[in-house]
């Protein structure tokens, strides 16, 4: 059990928003519209690791509620100067304020936050996230909050170890004060839920819970879930196939390995229902082969205008790479509309949304391929406090999925400020009961919709693009962030505003206003391609993306 202390340099909690500122081959051909898996590999055990997150992005009454200490929640020692009521009739707590009062005498001197994930092995990359994000949020709260100490008890729970996470949940549940656990990745990590809904510690979830039907209210009431679901991500980019681009054939590739595929799968073949495009196939490959000859020549016969990769950086570069070399790489949407087969590509955060995929894939990495996320995790954004924090603390920069923590620890946080206690009843109702709290590293945000923090008007489109834009007609330019956020030679995801405006202004008016007066992302296509303004208007006649 590994204790990490940062402590830096104090700001205060909850910045407003700055606008001048984040084994055995499954290859082979398979029918048109039918399925092809061969069965698991024989290292299969990952798919235990609930790595649904990870592939979506970085990303299931079973029982009642969580078990009552007999404690009642109160909020007697903080004011809320900022607080609301939304169309709702929900109170709101969003802003700084709520960290102007003080705790109760009662709240320990220190407060203990378990953090349980893979940070060694093949699950190793979503602790480097993690420990970045972490890094950063303690650098702004100087490693104290309201005057208590700040400690993060850290337990590594390896993919390769199926009986790693229920040891470290019970040695962090044991902890004399913890107030909470944020968990990703860990293997086994759905069985253990009979275990959080007896103890009732309030559980942060980056693991997709929501798309397997397994949260709140058909899970324990205890565990909130921090990050985007696949089932808001996958009718995103179909839409944005169907109605932006107007292809009728799209076909959908995964692995054989990482949980919430088939979720991803079968989210993918309603979509296509429901937009009336033709499904013409789903390909399963092998997660530790890589090889995809045979899986493009039976997409090819499918003739697909849209393929959806979902899968890691890895794998996605080498898919695009393949493709490339079988003569079917993206140009532009013409050639993916023409008799040619040139499809454009649509993957997952973790894969396409993913800057190292383009750095694997080189100049395959075509300009114009679409991945999903959410506007609060916008690294190179307006919003997206965290990517200076992380450069301070430890001189990298984000590269998305650093706010999950962030945010879970200091939504942990603020309950505790909420309901002047730790009791883990009083947390987890303050949890549950205040719809918007501070946002932190990014946006504000809540969990009093089925215990999670989004809804699927925070989906935006990411688009991969390099320092020079493709010349094409209409012409476009590249957004704000390639001047004050992106390094020279950069080559990766950037925000794509255009397909889900009109959602995002539901949610978010001010901030898409923001996006598009003071140009972020790639707009286009407009006339000209550097008009401005939050009135300005975005036509989908964009041959690229």
């Amino acid at each position: 059990m590994e204790k990490v202390e940062v402590p830096m340099v104090h700001r205060r909690f909850g910045n407003t928003l700055k606008g001048d500122a984040v084994s055995d081959d499954q290859t082979g051909a398979m029918n048109q519209g039918h399925d092809h898996d061969k069965g698991m590999d024989r290292r299969g055990f990952l798919r235990r690791a609930g790595l649904a997150a990870a592939a979506a992005g970085v990303g299931g009454p079973l029982l009642a509620a969580c078990a009552d200490d007999g404690q009642k929640s109160t909020s007697a020692t903080t004011t809320k100067k900022s607080s609301t009521t939304d169309k709702k009739g929900s109170e709101t707590t969003a802003g700084k304020s709520i960290t102007e009062g003080t705790l109760p005498k009662s709240v320990p001197d220190v407060l203990k936050i378990g953090l349980m994930m893979p940070t060694t092995g093949l699950g190793g990359f979503l602790g480097g996230i993690a420990k970045r994000g972490l890094a950063g949020a303690l650098l702004e709260l100087d490693n104290k909050f309201m005057g208590r100490k700040i400690e993060i008890i850290q337990i590594d729970t390896p993919v390769e170890q199926s009986d790693s996470t229920q040891k470290a949940y019970n040695d962090l549940a044991g902890t004399d004060g913890l107030i909470g656990i944020f968990t990703f990745g860990s293997p086994g990590f759905e069985s253990l839920l009979p275990l959080f809904q007896r103890d009732g510690i309030p559980i942060m979830s980056g693991s997709d819970l929501y798309t397997l039907n397994r949260l709140y209210p058909n899970g324990p009431a205890n565990i909130f879930q921090t990050g985007i679901p696949v089932k808001m991500l996958i009718p995103a980019l179909v839409e944005y196939a169907a109605k932006d681009r107007g292809y009728e054939r799209v076909a959908f590739v995964h692995d054989n390995i990482l949980a919430g595929n088939a979720e991803a799968a079968d989210a993918f073949r309603a979509e296509c229902k429901r937009h009336g495009m033709e499904n013409t196939g789903v390909e399963v490959y092998n997660f530790f082969s890589n090889e995809f000859g045979p899986h493009i020549q039976s997409l090819r016969r499918g003739n697909p205008q849209a393929v959806f990769f979902w899968g890691l950086a890895e794998g996605s570069g080498t898919f695009v790479k393949q493709m490339d070399d079988a003569g079917a790489g993206y140009i532009d949407r013409d050639a993916a509309l023409s008799d040619e087969w040139h499809p454009q590509i649509i993957g997952s955060p973790a894969g396409t949304g993913e800057k190292t995929w383009a750095e694997k894939a080189g100049l395959a990495a075509k300009a114009g391929s679409i991945t999903a996320w959410h506007l609060a995790g916008l690294t190179s954004g307006p919003f997206y406090d965290l990517r200076e924090w992380v450069k301070k603390a430890t001189g990298t920069v984000t590269t998305g999925g650093e706010e999950i923590v962030a945010d879970s620890l200091s939504a942990l946080l603020q309950a505790v400020a909420i309901a002047g206690s730790t009791k883990s009843s009083a947390v987890v109702e303050a949890l549950q009961s205040t719809k918007r709290l501070d946002g932190f590293s990014s946006l504000p945000f809540g969990f009093a919709d089925h215990n999670l923090r989004f809804d699927e008007n925070d989906v935006v489109l990411y688009t991969l693009e390099r320092e020079t834009p493709v010349k094409t007609d209409p012409a476009y330019v590249n957004g704000r962030e390639w001047i004050e956020v992106l390094d020279d030679g950069y080559a990766g995801p950037v925000l794509l505003p255009r397909p889900t405006l009109a959602k995002n202004r539901k949610k978010w008016p001010k901030e898409m206003n923001q996006v598009l007066t003071e140009g972020w992302g790639t707009q286009c296509s407009k006339t000209p391609p550097d008009d401005l303004g939050k009135d300005v208007v975005m036509k989908k006649t964009c041959k690229i993306h």
